[in-house]
């Protein structure tokens, strides 16, 4: 079900590091923990586990913290 969410902010995100667009990235990575949080918690022996790292870097990344 949130597969297809999950392909469309990854682009996004190609996209918006692609010019350095840090404001996007940050409300990706938003966007992308809040889903990995429900999907963790839903199913906490998934690799769900791997999207909510990546969204805590891209947030890390979108306050200019990481890079």
């Amino acid at each position: 079900m949130f597969g297809p969410a999950i392909t469309v902010c990854g682009h996004l995100a190609i996209r918006a590091a692609t010019v350095s667009d840090l404001e996007t990235l940050k409300i990706i990575g938003l966007y992308l923990s809040a889903t990995a949080l429900f999907g963790v918690a839903a199913f906490p022996n998934s690799p769900i586990w791997a999207l909510l790292l990546l969204s805590i870097a891209l947030v890390t990344i979108g306050y200019g913290r990481l890079a």
